[in-house]
């Protein structure tokens, strides 16, 4: 079989035109039609079928296609092994969640320019299950993934893995150390005292309960005046769990000497409280309810994020808890508490589509990216 033609199978796999592939290769619609007749030929099966004013592959069609992405990358890494020691030249597409381009990407950026200005970096932020379809479909070159220890990441056949870093979580919580050290309740701009997540609302004369005003905002909570009738028979029953807020927000029991709680007792204290889980994949969902699930209860979950900021005002506004990387700079009114047996580790991964690693931008960004990683 022709690899010309089995590229031009794969392009209408993905494109379901033969006008749209024929536009992609620049070649003529007959000629893509020829190809395709000559293919079926080879094959000896009908690959493609009518499907309206389109076409679409039969399911002859759609194994050789997918047979036809493991050809083509060997061919390709077959004929990049003739010249390993080509300059890295061209351009990477790379797709990866906003924390790993950040922590890994663009560290590399200023090296890349100067040592290898022929290599061009194309970065786009999108979650794992987004990353892993932008692979499958070839419109990128390099995924940058995670997956917890509770929640692990699954790769299929056709990619390769490559660990680089990890990072501990804890579950971020509401800290109301301040008001312990006031004589009041956390008030919003023009609103009532506000009453603490779990706790009653705040017993005033001749008050509303809470209404929160539209142009306040969480960080509001943090610098305003409180009333001291407030009541916070739900604060954290230990001084460890109240740091001074801002700045990383992680309690410290080894530095007291005491021993410190499992993940199941800290999430039990927060169990009747509503929780925050990310909004465009679902590996946190499962650690949360893993550990729920563990300390004997279901987690009322209630709000999606995927930005790690906007999750710390919701908890400042007395949304919910929810997990947050231990080494996060916390806002005020944000605490970290720390959790183990079981803990909660998110590890990073740089995926690539098999056959593809010789290529040597792509062998060059590998090598920067697992020589800035911390070994395991």
């Amino acid at each position: 079989m022709d690899t010309r033609r089995l590229r031009l199978l794969l392009a209408l796999s993905r494109r379901g035109s033969m006008r749209e592939v024929a536009e992609e290769l620049h070649v003529t619609t007959s000629t893509v039609s020829q190809q395709l007749a000559v293919l079926a030929k080879e094959a000896g099966a009908t690959l493609i079928e009518p499907d309206g004013r389109r076409v679409r592959l039969t399911p002859a069609g759609r194994r050789l296609a997918e047979h036809a992405v493991t050809i083509l990358a060997a061919v390709e890494a077959a004929r990049l092994d003739l010249d390993p020691d080509a300059e890295p030249a061209g351009t990477l597409r790379v797709a990866g969640f906003a924390t790993a381009v950040r922590r890994s990407l663009l560290p590399l950026v200023a090296d890349l320019a100067q040592r290898h200005p022929r290599v061009r970096l194309l970065i786009h932020e999108h979650e794992p299950a987004e990353a892993f379809a932008l692979l499958a479909a070839d419109e990128i070159d390099l995924a940058l993934t995670y997956g917890y220890n509770l929640a692990p990441a699954t790769f299929e056949a056709s990619v390769s893995a490559v660990p680089l870093w990890s990072t501990s979580w804890g579950l971020g919580v509401p800290d109301w150390s301040s008001s312990l050290t006031s004589s009041a309740s956390p008030t919003l701009p023009g609103s009532a005292p506000l009453a603490l997540p779990g706790s009653a609302p705040p017993t005033l004369t001749g008050s509303a309960s809470l209404a929160l005003s539209g142009s306040a905002t969480s960080r509001d909570l943090a610098a305003t005046s409180c009333a001291p009738t407030a009541t916070f028979r739900d604060l954290p029953a230990t001084s460890r769990d109240l740091p001074a807020a801002g700045g990383i927000g992680v309690a410290s029991d080894e530095a007291e000497g005491a021993v410190r709680e499992p993940s199941t007792a800290i999430f039990t204290r927060y169990r009747d409280e509503d929780w925050i889980v990310n909004s465009r994949n679902t590996a946190d969902d499962q650690a949360v309810r893993t550990i729920a699930g563990l300390a004997g209860f279901e987690p009322r979950i209630t709000h999606r994020a995927d930005n790690l900021n906007l999750v710390q005002d919701l908890i400042v506004a007395g949304l919910g808890v929810g997990l947050l990387p231990l080494d996060l700079p916390t806002i005020p009114g944000v605490r970290i508490l720390p959790l183990s047996d079981p803990a909660v580790t998110m590890r990073a991964y740089a995926v690539t589509r098999r056959g593809r690693t010789a290529w040597p931008p792509l062998a060059l960004l590998l090598t920067l990216l697992q020589r800035d990683s911390p070994k395991p």
